[in-house]
C-alpha cells in the first residue's frame, strides 16, 4: 500500500457530498471535493456541515401517523359498502339498523387501527434502542460518536464488527474483510484494499452503509451520508406505492361481486313486484331493503377479531404483525421465494474438505493449515476462524520462529515452526499465488516434481472446486536450514501439500422444513445475487431442483410472456439484482400466485415491497433466521380462505331469501303461503348460489367446492335464522301488549 502523504496537508473550502463521484476518481479528487483531511474535521467544521446537510439519516416517510392508520381501515370495499347501506337505512327510516351497521364498522375499524399502531409503535421504540457508534477523528483526537452525527469529510476508524455507517473511500487497512452481504447478497466477506494515491478508486476501496467488517482494521473517508448513500437509494427506491395484496385484492373482487349481486336483485325484484301491481315507491323500498339486508354488516368486524387473534397469536412467537391483513395472505401463500445468505445458509464460512494430492491424504493439508492459523498472529479472519473450529487440532508439540505476514498483494501468509520435522515454513493463500511460488507437491511420502501439466491439471481443479461454489486456499511446506526470521525471499521453491475447501454451511432443519412446506402446498423459489454454482449447490443441499437455474443475465433476455413460462418450472434465480427480484416477485403474483419474500438485506427491499408477504430479517441488528419463521407458516397452513369466502356467501344468500319470506307478513310466515313468482325466484336463486361453487364459473370468482357436511350446516343456519327472525318480528307486539295491559290495570286501581 502506498500513503497518501498529501491529504492530510490538503483543506478546501466546501465540499459537495449531494453528488459524490468515487468510482473512477482518484483520492486527492475526492478529498479535494470534501474538503477534508487525513486528520479529521474540527467539531465547530462538522457541527456546519450537519446543519447544512442534516443527520446521517433518510427519513422514514412510511412513518405510522395516527390519522393514517385509522383512515387506513376504512378503504376496504365491504367498508364502503356497509357505510352506503346505513345511509340508504337512515334514508328508509330504519334508524337503529342504520346505527348498528355504524357501530360494527366503527368497533371493527378501532380494533385494527389499535392493533397496527401499536405494532407500528413497537416497531418505532425497537429501532430507537439500537444506538450505534462510530469511533470519529475530531479535532485531531478519536471519539466514539452516534453514528448520525457522522458528516461528509469525517475519518472514521474500523474495526472487526463495526457497522459501516456512510459511504466512502478506505486510506488505510490492514487484512480487512467486510461482510457486504446486506447490498450484495455475496456470502463471502469481501477483501479491501486502501486507496492509492493518483490512481482512480476501484470497488476493493470503498465501503458502504449497511455492511460491517467482519475482520482487520480499517480508515475511511466518509463522502456519502444519510439519503446520498447507495443503501439509502435502494430503501428510497423500494418505497411508493405498495402492491396489491392478495387479501386486499379478494376483498376487492368479493365486494365488487356483492355489488354487482344487490344491484341484480334491485334490477330483478324492483320491476316483478310492478308486475304484480304493488306500488311504485313501495316496491322501490322493498327492493332497496332487499339490497341493504344482503350486506354483511358483521363481517368486518369478523375478519378484523380473527386477523387481530392471529396476530396475538404470532407475538406470543416472537413475530411482530405491522399489518392485520398479512395474516390472511400468510394463510393464502402459495409461492415463497427467499434469499440464500443468512436465510437458507448461516453466512458464515466452515471448512467444507480437505483434499490432497496424489497418494497424499487431505488430513495432511488439514494439519499444516490448522498449525498456520493457529500461530500467526494478524487480526483474526473469517478463514482462519473457520480452520481452528473445523479441523482437528495437532498434538505435537511446536514453537513459533517467525512471520511473513498477509498482505493483498502476496495473498498469503507465512510461518516458520520448529517441531518434530525440524524446521518448517508453513505458507497457506490464494490458490494461484502458492502454485506459483510451488516446485514440487507431496505424493505420499515422496516429493513429485510440478510439470506443466501437473500445473494444469491442478488449476482445473480449482476450477471445478469455484464452480460448486467453494472457496479455496491453497497449503505449502519447506524445510529450512536456519531458525533466522523468514522473509519474503524464503516463499519459493514450496511443496505443495493439498487444499483446503471452504463453503457457507445451509442451515440447520431446513431442508425438513422446505419438505413440509412442498407438503402443503407451498413452492421454494431461491432467489439470491450470489453466482448459480453457489445457488445450485444450496439447492441441490436444501432438496430443490437444480435442473434448471435462471441467471439475471437470461432474466434480461426474456419477455414478459417467455419469462412466465420459465418460471413455472425454476426453483433457483441467480446472479439477480434488486430490481430482477422485484420482476420476479411480480411475474409470480401476474401467474395468480400468493408470494411471500423472505430477505434479510436492504438489497432484498424492492421485493419485499412487491411480494403479498414480506418479511423481513434485519442484518443491521443480527443476521440470525431461526425455525421460528417457518415455524409460524406452518402454524396457519391449516385455514382456507377461499372455503370461508364461499361458505360466508353462500350462508349469506341463504339467510337473505329467507328473511324475505319473514318480512313478507304480518302472520307467521309458515301461516302465509308465497306467490308462485317469489317461490320460483327464490328456487332459482338459491340453486345458483349453492351450486355456483361446484361450477367451473366459481373458480373465477374465488369460489371452491365445499363438503356437503358443510353446505349441510349453512342451510340449518339459515334455517335457525328465519326461525329467530320470526320470533324477532312479534317481540315488539307482545311488548306493546305487555304494556297496554300494565298501564290499564293501573288506571283502573
Amino acid at each position: 500500500m502506498r500513503p497518501l502523504p498529501q491529504l492530510h496537508r490538503q483543506a478546501f473550502a466546501e465540499p459537495d457530498p449531494t453528488r459524490p463521484v468515487l468510482a473512477g476518481a482518484t483520492p486527492e479528487a475526492v478529498m479535494a471535493g470534501l474538503a477534508a483531511t487525513a486528520a479529521g474535521l474540527s467539531t465547530e467544521e462538522a457541527q456546519r456541515r450537519q446543519r447544512r446537510f442534516g443527520l446521517n439519516q433518510f427519513a422514514d416517510t412510511r412513518q405510522a401517523l395516527p390519522l393514517t392508520v385509522l383512515f387506513n381501515q376504512f378503504r376496504s370495499p365491504f367498508v364502503l359498502i356497509l357505510l352506503a347501506a346505513a345511509a340508504l337505512s337512515a334514508g328508509l327510516g330504519e334508524t337503529d339498523q342504520s346505527v348498528i351497521i355504524v357501530a360494527i364498522v366503527l368497533a371493527s375499524s378501532l380494533l385494527g387501527f389499535f392493533q397496527e399502531y401499536r405494532a407500528a409503535n413497537t416497531v418505532r421504540a425497537l429501532r430507537s434502542r439500537l444506538t450505534t457508534l462510530s469511533r470519529v477523528w475530531r479535532n485531531g483526537a478519536a471519539a466514539d460518536l452516534p453514528v448520525a452525527e457522522l458528516v461528509p469529510g469525517d475519518v472514521v476508524d474500523l474495526t472487526a464488527g463495526s457497522m459501516i455507517a456512510a459511504d466512502g473511500f478506505l486510506v488505510e487497512v490492514t487484512s480487512l474483510h467486510v461482510d457486504e452481504s446486506p447490498l450484495t447478497g455475496e456470502s463471502f466477506p469481501a477483501a479491501k484494499d486502501a486507496a492509492i494515491a493518483g490512481e482512480p478508486l476501484a470497488a476493493g476501496q470503498l465501503v458502504h452503509m449497511g455492511t460491517s467488517v467482519r475482520s482487520g482494521t480499517g480508515r475511511m473517508v466518509v463522502a456519502a451520508t444519510g439519503a446520498g448513500t447507495q443503501y439509502a437509494r435502494i430503501a428510497i427506491s423500494a418505497r411508493g406505492l405498495e402492491a396489491e395484496t392478495s387479501f386486499a385484492r379478494g376483498v376487492r373482487r368479493f365486494g365488487l361481486m356483492m355489488t354487482q349481486v344487490m344491484v341484480v336483485i334491485v334490477l330483478v325484484v324492483f320491476p316483478v313486484n310492478l308486475l304484480l301491481h304493488r306500488p311504485l315507491f313501495d316496491s322501490l323500498l322493498f327492493a332497496a331493503a332487499l339490497a341493504v339486508g344482503l350486506t354483511p354488516e358483521l363481517l368486518p368486524a369478523i375478519v378484523t377479531v380473527t386477523l387481530a387473534r392471529g396476530a396475538r397469536r404470532l407475538a406470543a412467537a416472537g413475530v411482530l404483525v405491522k399489518r392485520l391483513v398479512a395474516i390472511e395472505n400468510l394463510g393464502a401463500m402459495d409461492v415463497l421465494c427467499t434469499d440464500k445468505t443468512g436465510t437458507l445458509t448461516e453466512g458464515r464460512l466452515e471448512v467444507h474438505q480437505a483434499a490432497g494430492i496424489g497418494a497424499t491424504d487431505g488430513t495432511v493439508a488439514a494439519r499444516w493449515a490448522w498449525l498456520n492459523a493457529r500461530f500467526q498472529t494478524g487480526l483474526p479472519n473469517p478463514l482462519d476462524e473457520a480452520i481452528l473450529a473445523g479441523v482437528a487440532p495437532a498434538v505435537a508439540d511446536y514453537r513459533k520462529l517467525g512471520e511473513v505476514p498477509y498482505d493483498f498483494e502476496r495473498k498469503r501468509l507465512s510461518v516458520l515452526l520448529s517441531g518434530p520435522e525440524g524446521t518448517v515454513l508453513v505458507c497457506k493463500g490464494a490458490v494461484s499465488e502458492v502454485l506459483a511460488q510451488s516446485s514440487g507437491y507431496l505424493d505420499g511420502a515422496a516429493v513429485a516434481e510440478i510439470t506443466p501439466d501437473q500445473r494444469k491439471q491442478q488449476e482445473r481443479r480449482l476450477r471445478e472446486w469455484s464452480a460448486k461454489g467453494l472457496r479455496v486456499i491453497a497449503v505449502a511446506i519447506r524445510t529450512m536450514r536456519s531458525d533466522a526470521a523468514p522473509t519474503l525471499a524464503d516463499e519459493a521453491g514450496l511443496t505443495l501439500v493439498g487444499y483446503l475447501l471452504f463453503a457457507d454451511p445451509v442451515k440447520q432443519g431446513v431442508a425438513e422444513t422446505i419438505a413440509a412446506l412442498k407438503a402443503r402446498g407451498v413452492a421454494l423459489k431461491i432467489i439470491t445475487g450470489d453466482n448459480r454454482y453457489v445457488a445450485a449447490e444450496v439447492a441441490a443441499a436444501v432438496g430443490l431442483s437444480t435442473r434448471s437455474v435462471l441467471t439475471g443475465a437470461e432474466l434480461d433476455r426474456l419477455n414478459r410472456r417467455q419469462l412466465a413460462q420459465r418460471i413455472a418450472h425454476c426453483e433457483v434465480f441467480a446472479e439477480v439484482t434488486p430490481d430482477q427480484k422485484e420482476r420476479l416477485i411480480e411475474a409470480f403474483r401476474r401467474s395468480g400466485k400468493v408470494v411471500g419474500y423472505l430477505g434479510d438485506g436492504i438489497n432484498d427491499a424492492p421485493a419485499l415491497r412487491a411480494a403479498d408477504l414480506g418479511i423481513s430479517v434485519d442484518t443491521a441488528v443480527s443476521s440470525l433466521f431461526d425455525g421460528v419463521t417457518f415455524g409460524v407458516l406452518l402454524l396457519l397452513f391449516g385455514d382456507n380462505p377461499a372455503a370461508v369466502q364461499t361458505g360466508w356467501f353462500v350462508e349469506s344468500l341463504l339467510t337473505e331469501l329467507a328473511i324475505i319470506y319473514v318480512m313478507r307478513t304480518r302472520k307467521p310466515f309458515f301461516a302465509s303461503p308465497p306467490g308462485l313468482w317469489l317461490v320460483a325466484i327464490s328456487i332459482g336463486v338459491a340453486v345458483v348460489g349453492i351450486g355456483l361453487p361446484y361450477l367451473p364459473l366459481g373458480g373465477a370468482t374465488g369460489f371452491v367446492a365445499l363438503p356437503p357436511a358443510a353446505m349441510t350446516l349453512l342451510v340449518l343456519i339459515a334455517i335457525a335464522y328465519a326461525g329467530a327472525s320470526e320470533l324477532l318480528k312479534h317481540w315488539p307486539a307482545v311488548q306493546t301488549r305487555s304494556r297496554a295491559i300494565s298501564t290499564t290495570g293501573r288506571t283502573s286501581s
